[in-house]
């Protein structure tokens, strides 16, 4: 897995400034989770196994809640869809 460096101005993001502190949290998990392209399994129960594995108050509907209000309310995780993939996809953005 791919080393990220997370910079002190995210703190400031007015982007996320305007997302629930979880949905900011979720965002910041899927930085370091994501693959070398910003990508990564949108179902929700690989979300929360991928995002918060031991954090048992978290259900996979909470995990793909805050992925969807930050994808669809301020677009930072455009999702995109492959061909035949089964999964759906998903991309950090930059």
């Amino acid at each position: 897995m791919p080393s990220r460096v997370i910079r002190g101005e995210i703190n400031s993001s007015r982007s996320l400034s305007r997302v629930s502190l979880e949905a900011d949290l979720t965002f910041r998990a899927l930085i370091v989770a994501v693959d070398d392209y910003g990508r990564c399994d949108a179902d929700p129960l690989m979300l929360k196994a991928l995002l918060y594995p031991r954090r048992e108050e978290v259900t996979a509907k909470k995990a793909r809640a805050w992925v969807d209000e930050n994808r669809n309310i301020h677009r930072l995780l455009p999702l995109w869809e492959e061909a035949l993939q089964v999964s759906a996809p998903m991309a950090v953005a930059a």
